[in-house]
């Protein structure tokens, strides 16, 4: 009996102290397992301009150490200002590959292909708000996103005519010494076409029902019916010479999904006459305090054009329609201030569609997007 206790106690003691040491050993392993672990990333968010302008959306914005990119990120709208966000991360320190930056690193932010004004310096856990800036104040609006090869801009080039030099050799009576004249015609430059495509507008939609701002919301509504919900829509053109000849330009919206979507639905465009502001927009009012000449943008003499300057049919959800405004964007881009943007009226069998507005966020390549062709002389 004595001996099964003594060799019990013996066993168990054993077992502790195989168990001492398997803790006292993962204790040990403790500290290297936490060094395995990269350090925590610095971030950077801010505004973002060009000689103090907005971007286009898309623009990538990237962070350099040392010459290697380490982060990039597409740049984007937010209230009003073209806004980045970048989490660069760090170099674990127990691998031979870098992965990031380390403390005390110096950071270089390029805006597209600029170099910005400002630098950083990389810190675990560190960062803040840091608004970057380029140089670029000669640059026009349309002709920037060029320079920053944004890929929602596809310019286009015509060849440039050749000069030609013709000789001649002009000879006189038999001994008189020969002249020789060259003379060289050189055409007449023309401007070269670029396709510049702008996808960021002031957009809301006036509903007789719900008669407050929607400027907010990610979609613009359409209805029949005392044609009671009305999209507005305006891009910002005045960065475009008032010299340029637009060739062509084309609107294009994407329906969303929606249930009550039914019958073929008429949209007309009509060019509007006042100012409104997105923000504040209603059935009644274009902006606070500002009443439309009739509810719903109505009145033909203060609120918007009689005649329609272009139309399309909508019959489906879940798809991209396009539609020609040239003729109100050589209006446009001639008188800057004239600008007001469209109003869309729907017409025929009652029924509603929704299109995506320049606030949707899941996919900003739906938003709504104008494609003009220019030409710019001099440029």
């Amino acid at each position: 009996m004595l001996s099964t206790i003594r060799h019990r106690l013996l066993s168990d003691r054993s077992w502790t102290i195989r168990f001492a040491l398997i803790v006292a050993l993962c204790w040990l392993a403790w500290p290297l397992v936490v060094a395995a672990v990269p350090p925590p990333p610095c971030t950077f968010f801010g505004t973002v301009r060009i000689g103090g302008r907005n971007i286009p959306d898309g623009t990538l914005i990237s962070a350099w150490i040392d010459g290697v990119k380490y982060e990039e990120q597409s740049s984007l709208t937010y209230q009003g200002v073209s806004s980045y966000f970048l989490t660069i991360p760090g170099d674990d320190p127990d691998t031979p590959e870098k992965e990031g930056g380390a403390n005390g690193a110096a950071i270089q932010f390029k805006i597209g292909n600029l170099v910005a004004d400002q630098t950083a310096t990389w810190q675990e856990s560190g960062g803040g708000e840091l608004n970057l800036t380029a140089p670029g104040s000669s640059l026009t609006p349309v002709f920037l996103p060029l320079l920053l090869k944004s890929p929602n801009v596809t310019p286009t080039a015509t060849p440039s005519p050749t000069a030609s030099r013709t000789p001649t050799r002009t000879a006189t009576q038999p001994g008189a010494t020969a002249t020789r004249t060259a003379t060289s015609t050189w055409p007449t430059s023309t401007p070269l076409p670029s396709t510049v495509v702008l996808t960021q507008a002031d957009d809301t939609y006036l509903d007789i029902d719900l008669d407050v701002p929607q400027g907010d919301w990610g979609e613009l509504r359409i209805k029949t019916g005392q044609q009671s919900r009305r999209p507005l829509i305006r891009f910002n053109l005045s960065g475009i010479p008032t010299n340029a000849t637009v060739d062509s330009a084309r609107l294009t919206l994407r329906t969303n999904w929606y249930s009550a979507t039914a019958w073929p639905m008429e949209v007309r465009c009509y060019m509007l006459r006042r100012a409104w502001l997105e923000s504040e927009a209603t059935w009644h009012y274009a902006a606070e305090d500002q009443p439309w000449g009739m509810p719903g943008a109505d009145s033909t003499v203060a609120d918007r054009d009689s005649t329609h300057i272009a139309f399309f049919v909508v019959d489906s959800a879940d798809k991209s329609y396009t539609f020609d405004i040239t003729d109100a964007a050589r209006q446009w881009v001639a008188n800057p201030g004239g600008n007001h943007g469209l109003i869309l009226l729907g017409d025929g069998n009652i029924s509603e569609y929704r299109f995506l507005s320049s606030e949707h966020i899941v996919d900003p390549s739906l938003r709504p997007r104008l494609e003009l062709r220019l030409r710019v002389p001099g440029a």
